[in-house]
Formats: C-alpha cells, structure tokens, sequence
C-alpha cells in the first residue's frame, strides 16, 4: 500500500525518476473502456503513460482511501482536473486496482510445483493446486480424443489416467518460465514420450498459458511455440 502512496506523491510532484523506480519491469496498465480502453506495457512505456496524464489533466490527484485485498490493493483517488489546452475544472473521483509482483511470483512457484507433483505422480498435491472451476485445454487432447477438460476431478483423471492410456512414459519439461500481464504465467518447454499403441517416440515443443484463481490453476491451454501463444493472447514476443 506504501508503494501506491509513493507513486501518487511521485506523480503529483512530476518526479518521473521516483515514479518509473517503483514501478515492475513488466508492469501492465489498463484503463476502463469508457476513456477508450488503453493497454500500455513496460516501465518506460507507463511513465510516458502518466506523464501524457500529467501534462493534459494536472497532477492534482489525491489518494482518498487505500484497501488491502490480498496480494492486489483498491485505491480510491479524487483528481482535481485542470485542462491545460482548455483551462476546464472540475473533480473527478476514480478507483484503481493495483496488483503486485509478489502475487505473479508466487504464481509461478504454483506451476512449479505442479510440475514437480506431476512429475512424481502425486495427485494429491497436484488436486491441491487445481481449481474446482478449472478449464484445461492441450495439445495432447486430439491424440487422446479429448478436446477439453473441465473441473478438478476431470483434470486429474486426464494428467494421471487418460494420458498414460496413450502415451507412455509422457514428460512434460519446462526450460523457461515467462510471466505475463496480469496473472499469467507462460511456460516455455517440450513433451516426450511414445505412443502406447504405436511405439512411436514422441516430441513436441510446447508453450502453455496458465491463469490463477485464488492461489490455484484455474485455466490452461498450450500450443507449439511461444510466437503462437503470444499471438493467442494479444501480446507480441
């Protein structure tokens, strides 16, 4: 929440130095559809983002009240506009959700973990890990004629029963984890294994999207590059 301050005080002093020090790498910034709807991505991009802000509308925004929602935090503002083409006043009272690094960290260790539950055919942690809601799309579904798996129980029957039926010795390996905007994680890696009826080796890259819902899996899909995945889900590599 200190952080939130920091950056409004940063702000309102034009201080862009301080502002683009707080603020992540990678982080996202995406306003309400009604101003139109922005995407802005990366340090450099955001501050010339709020300095747009800053020089169009003032730089009289003060934060009204600052509420704690776990790993993300609701802010509500009241900004004293002042065009500066125009001369126009007036208040404007707004809210942002921001949410930190620490919530995207931990959800990469969650993949990681399920990757290690997986890979020791654990399915009790790998359930613990999976949301009761979950949406699981793969590639290796055609091949076991599933096109997509719903619900926790569903997805831990295909990890441990319906994939072994078709592949054997199935491994899934993950040379590189990127995180996304938001709480996405993307996973960079291959599948081995070979077919139980044809013998066949099997070997495909692989690029997954993983989301989360309340500290667990709630949605992934992968496809054969991370160009692809990328191009799926708006963004660019």
């Amino acid at each position: 929440m200190d952080v939130l301050r920091k950056m409004n005080d940063a702000f309102r002093l034009g201080d862009w130095v301080a502002l683009a020090a707080l603020m992540d790498p990678h982080i996202h910034i995406r306003n309400d559809p009604a101003w139109p709807e922005e995407h802005v991505y990366g340090i450099e991009a955001a501050t010339d983002w709020y300095r747009g802000v800053w020089e169009s509308w003032g730089h009289d925004a003060r934060v009204e009240e600052i509420v704690d929602l776990g790993d993300r935090v609701l802010a509500r503002f009241t900004w004293s506009i002042h065009g500066q083409q125009s001369g126009v006043e007036g208040a404007q009272a707004f809210s942002e959700i921001a949410t930190f690094r620490g919530g995207r960290a931990e959800n990469v260790e969650i993949v990681r973990r399920f990757m290690d539950a997986t890979s020791r055919g654990d399915r009790e942690a790998v359930a613990a890990l999976i949301h009761p809601e979950v949406e699981w799309h793969t590639m290796a579904g055609p091949l076991l004629g599933v096109q997509v798996v719903r619900g926790r129980e569903e997805a831990v029957s295909f990890i441990f029963d319906g994939i072994p039926e078709g592949i054997e010795n199935f491994t899934a390996i993950a040379d590189r984890v990127r995180e996304l905007p938001g709480d996405g994680v993307l996973v960079i890696g291959r599948y081995e294994g070979r077919g139980t009826s044809s013998g066949a080796k099997i070997e495909m890259n692989s690029a997954s999207l993983w989301r989360f819902d309340s500290g667990k899996i709630v949605f992934f899909q992968d496809w054969p590059s991370e160009a692809e995945a990328l191009k799926a889900v708006g963004l660019s590599g």
